[in-house]
């Protein structure tokens, strides 16, 4: 994973939470029902990363897009990326 935190929490990019959460297809309002998180919170890590977020609600927003099919993929030469589990697999 890329961008780790102190005490190696995961913090991915603001880009990176914006196209997870365009890939899942869900909007910033079920995602925040998804995660229990508020709206405003879910536009603040897309506009800043998960840095700009409490541990715990950083943790927890990963949480339910990994387990919506999203990897969060390392940078690399082209930087961080996303991927998206398929349908069958």
């Amino acid at each position: 994973m890329v961008n780790m935190r102190p005490h190696g929490i995961f913090s991915p990019t603001a880009q990176q939470l914006t196209a997870a959460r365009a890939a899942t297809g869900l909007s910033i309002q079920k995602l925040a029902e998804a995660t229990g998180l508020g709206v405003n919170t879910i536009r603040r890590a897309e506009a800043g990363g998960a840095q700009v977020l409490t541990p715990v609600n950083a943790q927890r927003l990963v949480e339910v897009l990994q387990g919506l099919g999203v990897t969060f993929l390392e940078a690399d030469a082209n930087g961080p990326g996303v991927r998206i589990r398929s349908a069958n697999g």
